[in-house]
């Protein structure tokens, strides 16, 4: 069976623990008096098991505990008492069944940044073999917290790493770090749409005469005060009346020179160019701050904010600013902290958005003037076309992105054909790995080459089962990993990023 429906499938990986008996029993009576009973044909096995609420298209593989039962044309089923899981599409040979699902939002916002695993929903799903008795297969779903609540007097503050079923600002909202905490990027994961129309400001705050510029989310040190040492990452202070140095993007900026009148110079851009950092939810990430002067201080450094989607990021009339902050005038003036890292993934960004990650102007002096701090990053993994995005600095893709509408929901004889963009010229491969449920299993690796507009095209071959795909890329010396895919992988408290997965099931195995 060929799939006619354009999406891929996909599904989550993730480590928790429930209750002390690994289950969850919603407070229902029919349900309870269904699960307290075993499956008269036993219990079968998902591969994978878990989600969270919100996707839009999940695949799970179905294996019967006993190997000897023929699944050849059953039918499966979501529990009634989960009206909130659809399934999409199914397939059912002898030895297994996958089925495509749909997950609605279900539980309220719980007001948490990763759900607790005690707050978890078991979903029954039922497989009724042609003949043989039926049997059940436990779907554990995670509730997600969502924001949806900014104003134009409220601004929405961000602290921290958000899961989100979807994410929407109004128009004339603002986003706004949380300045009681800036040791760490913004970062929100969201598995249904995202649409911003208002303005995200993490950009780093302007110093004045006696004060540094303030830092912003997860960057380099604020600008350092008026005559004042800099602080780890930020552009040097001036030395005998010299001007503060400009910041840089993950480094240290240079000096201003002695009292020559010579400015301070600029700051350099320079660091991981793809941001990998972003995804270890780790402080340094953004921009550093300017070198402050005598009576001028240093401008703060850009924040870090990464904004992914399994479903699509849709700007109107968007404004996003993670530009450093500009230095203090002055006698000798301070030094311009550097830009930020902004970093978009999903499948699709469209709409019109104004992105600015330069570096801060360094202050006018009359004896010396500040370096400007050097350009941020701006790093954007999904498909742009038609989209109007004005990015200061332009952004190179990292890719490889993958255009998940050419991937079959269920492969039926084992081949599919991936194609999307990378960098033209650059060596693709995508690697395709089984999973069987108790680990990772045989990994197989196929290769190719984009052409000079960037798009590729790829035959893989699927062993039957659920497998995980993972695209790379090599360009100019340079590894870099796609980050589209629909589903979060998350360890713990943290999550590590997407994840992609594919399933094919044969007529004949």
């Amino acid at each position: 069976m060929r799939s006619t429906s354009q999406a891929a499938l996909v599904t989550l990986a993730l480590r928790v623990t429930l209750g002390c008996d690994g289950s969850q029993t919603p407070a229902d009576a029919g349900w309870d008096d269904i699960m307290l009973d075993v499956p008269p044909g036993g219990y079968a096995r998902l591969v994978p098991n878990t989600a969270f609420e919100g996707v839009s298209w999940l695949v799970v593989g179905i294996l019967p505990t006993d190997t000897s039962v023929d699944l050849t044309g059953a039918t499966v089923s979501v529990d009634t008492h989960a009206d909130h899981v659809r399934i999409v599409e199914q397939a059912c040979n002898r030895l297994r069944c996958a089925v495509v699902i749909e997950a609605d939002e279900f539980i309220d916002p719980i007001g948490q940044p990763i759900p607790r695993p005690i707050d978890a929903e078991n979903v029954m799903l039922r497989v009724d073999p042609v003949s043989g008795q039926w049997m059940a297969a436990t779907l554990t779903l995670f509730p997600l917290d969502y924001s949806n609540h900014s104003t134009t007097s409220s601004p929405l503050r961000l602290k921290g790493t958000f899961l989100m079923s979807s994410f929407t600002m109004a128009p004339g909202t603002r986003l706004e770090p949380n300045t009681s905490d800036l040791t760490g990027p913004g970062r929100l994961f969201v598995t249904g749409p995202v649409v911003v129309r208002g303005t995200v400001d993490v950009s780093g705050g302007d110093a004045d005469s006696s004060t540094a510029g303030s830092a912003s989310l997860a960057s380099g040190a604020g600008g350092a005060a008026a005559a004042a040492g800099a602080g780890a990452g930020a552009g040097q202070a001036g030395i005998f009346g010299g001007a503060g140095g400009g910041g840089s993007h993950g480094g240290t900026g240079t000096a201003g020179e002695d009292g020559t009148g010579t400015g301070g110079e600029a700051g350099v851009s320079y660091g991981e160019m793809y941001l990998a950092a972003l995804l270890g939810d780790e402080p340094g990430c953004g921009g550093s701050g300017g070198g402050g002067a005598v009576g001028a201080g240093g401008g703060g450094g850009g924040g870090a904010l990464l904004v992914a989607s399994l479903h699509s990021i849709t700007f109107e009339d968007t404004v996003i600013d993670v530009s450093g902050g500009d230095g203090a005038s002055g006698t000798s003036a301070g030094g311009g902290g550097s830009g930020g890292a902004l970093w978009l993934i999903a499948p699709v960004v469209s709409g019109a958005a104004i992105v600015d990650a330069t570096g801060g102007s360094g202050g006018t002096g009359t004896a010396a003037t500040g370096g400007h701090g050097g350009a941020g990053r701006i790093r954007i993994d999904a498909a742009t076309t038609g989209a109007a995005l004005t990015l200061e600095p332009a952004f190179s893709s990292a890719g490889p992105i993958i255009d998940r509408s050419t991937l079959e929901l269920i492969d039926a004889d084992g081949m599919a054909t991936v194609t999307g963009w990378a960098t033209p010229g650059a060596t693709v491969r995508i690697d395709v790995i089984l999973q069987t449920g108790y680990g990772p299993g045989t990994a197989r690796g196929f290769t190719s080459t984009a052409g000079g507009d960037g798009t590729f095209s790829l035959a893989i071959e699927l062993l039957p089962g659920t497998s995980t795909l993972v695209a790379s890329q090599q360009s100019g010396g340079i590894s870099s990993t796609g980050m589209v895919g629909n589903t979060f992988e998350v360890g713990g408290s943290a999550v590590l990023g997407t994840a992609l997965y594919v399933a094919s099931v044969p007529a004949v195995e």
